[in-house]
């Protein structure tokens, strides 16, 4: 294995595509990168070069001739920097089972003297044609606002701004999906700008990271909420029904454009949110204990414009001795960003099915 690192300040999202079986592409969410000291310290059977990519906003890890898949990950760096890790993993020599034609024979039945087929890498699961593209990673609170207290001090703000670091790097390593963070630092963001982030770059999805507070420190488990329409009335049941308005266009003919009131652009996903809060749920249930009520709807201001499948997630309570020495752990963020990540796999298999 060889390990690629690259420190990245300030820190920038960005998604690791394999382009072909050559090079592995770093692409960051900006206009181009002040790239210094960039260069690969060795060589090695999977490691060629490293340099700036075709693009002024890509790194570009050129392969070698063993290289066979990678991991990544993103790891709090050095002065609020971000640090890209990146392993390179080697294909395994493994003796060839009895009857097995040597490296090189061609298939039967394929022309005499055409190449062997090369050695198939393993591939990440990428997205279909029509899935998932882009995620956004809300981590609840921020700056002045810290969320819930545990009573050893753990704050809700930092707890979800580590496990949304952690789904981000999990997301797009497994699922080669483009993840967003509202916040990648400790400072207040709006409710309002959360969903217009997701809204401006189109996302698929929306999760928002939060830790639950009781009066009661017995109170435990985690909890999904999606939105409810209660108190928006009929003309929130409307908007979750509506269809496009067809509008005349200069030069002859009609294109229809949807307008929708931002208090009313979760109403039409609904359905879907409902759906995605499921999946959620059941995913975490696997893995993590659950509240009496694990799965709820709620009039969250966050949610409410968001105009995607949209989710508030309280991984737990900062309030229960126990479970704030869990959330304040790697191991319990860990396991809760598997279960989302397996949440998030089985809800877009049902959109898929149903399709």
């Amino acid at each position: 294995m060889t390990r690629v690192t690259l420190e990245v300040a300030p820190p920038t999202p960005h998604t690791i595509t394999q382009d072909g079986q050559q090079r592995l592409v770093v692409r960051f969410d900006a206009d181009a990168l002040d790239a210094t000291d960039l260069r690969a310290s060795t060589t090695t059977d999977t490691l060629q070069a490293l340099r700036v990519g075709d693009a002024p906003q890509a790194v570009t890890i050129d392969l070698g001739p063993r290289f066979a898949s990678f991991r990544a990950a993103d790891q709090p760096g050095s002065a609020g920097s971000t640090r890209v890790v990146i392993d390179l993993v080697a294909q395994t020599e493994t003796a060839p089972a009895p009857g097995t034609p040597p490296a090189g024979t061609p298939p039967p039945g394929s022309p005499q003297g055409a190449p062997p087929s090369p050695e198939t890498p393993p591939l990440l699961d990428l997205p279909p044609a029509g899935g998932l593209r882009t995620i956004v990673v809300d981590a609840g609170h921020g700056g002045d606002d810290l969320g819930a207290k545990g009573a050893h001090g753990t704050l809700e703000k930092n707890v979800t701004l580590s496990v949304a670091r952690r789904l981000k790097a999990s997301i797009e390593t497994r699922l080669g999906v483009r993840v967003l963070l509202t916040r990648d630092g400790d400072q207040p963001v709006a409710s309002d700008q959360r969903a217009a982030l997701a809204n401006n770059n189109k996302a698929d999805l929306f999760i928002s990271l939060h830790a639950s507070a009781s009066v009661r420190p017995s109170v435990a488990g985690a909890e999904v909420f999606y939105l409810t329409l209660a108190g928006y009335g009929a003309e929130a049941q409307r908007a979750a029904t509506a269809r496009a308005d067809s509008l005349p266009v200069l030069g002859g003919g009609s294109r229809e454009i949807e307008i929708t009131p931002w208090e009313m652009a979760q109403a039409r996903h609904i359905d879907q949110s409902a759906a995605f809060a499921r999946a959620l749920e059941a995913a975490l249930h696997d893995r993590v204990a659950m509240s009496p009520r694990a799965l709820q709807q709620a009039p969250l201001r966050v949610l409410v414009g968001a105009n995607m499948p949209a989710v508030l997630v309280e991984m737990g309570f900062l309030t229960n001795p126990q479970e704030e020495q869990q959330l304040a752990g790697d191991e319990r963020q860990n396991v809760i960003v598997q279960a989302l990540v397996d949440g998030i796999l089985r809800f877009r298999a049902s959109t898929q099915a149903t399709r």
